[in-house]
């Protein structure tokens, strides 16, 4: 994983984390997924294949390894695996009695799954380690700010 750092953009080659990050923040019982760096694992299957087939190579890897993720969580809570298909809105559509999040970013992916009796939401979002202002072009711009208008750093 490399992350950029500061207005000099010095860049820092990072391992990934012992523990996964999410898994520090989602509550028992609820199981997760990182992969870091630009994999290229992930199997797709036919139905996954066709949905993603006129995309550009970078954008079916992706594809592939969030549902790698997602794969794996739902294989520790005893689910066979199946394709993860997009359903109302592009939200995944999970197997019945569980519910589900995945994410990805350049050099990241994720997933967490969980029981819906243990459960009733989960969503997870990455976006890239830079200023909003590098990855949210226009209106973020004009709405987002880093310092006051008193000069200080306390936001709005």
């Amino acid at each position: 994983m490399v992350r950029t750092k500061g207005p000099g953009r010095q860049v820092q080659a990072m391992s990934p984390p012992d523990r996964a990050m999410l898994g520090m923040l989602l509550p028992a019982g609820v199981e997760c997924e990182e992969c870091f760096g630009e994999a290229s694992v992930g199997v797709l299957f036919p139905e996954e294949e066709k949905i993603i087939a006129h995309a550009v190579e970078a954008r079916r890897r992706e594809y592939a390894v969030v549902r790698s993720c997602a794969r794996a969580c739902l294989g520790r809570l005893g689910y066979a695996r199946v394709p993860i298909l997009p359903g109302v809105g592009g939200a995944p559509t999970w197997p019945a009695g569980v519910q589900g999040s995945m994410t990805h970013c350049a050099g990241y992916a994720a997933a967490a799954v969980g029981p819906l009796f243990r459960i009733s939401a989960i969503g997870i979002d990455a976006e890239p380690d830079a200023p909003a202002s590098r990855w949210r072009p226009g209106p973020c711009r004009d709405t987002c700010q880093t310092e006051s208008p008193r000069g200080d750093s306390s936001g709005a």
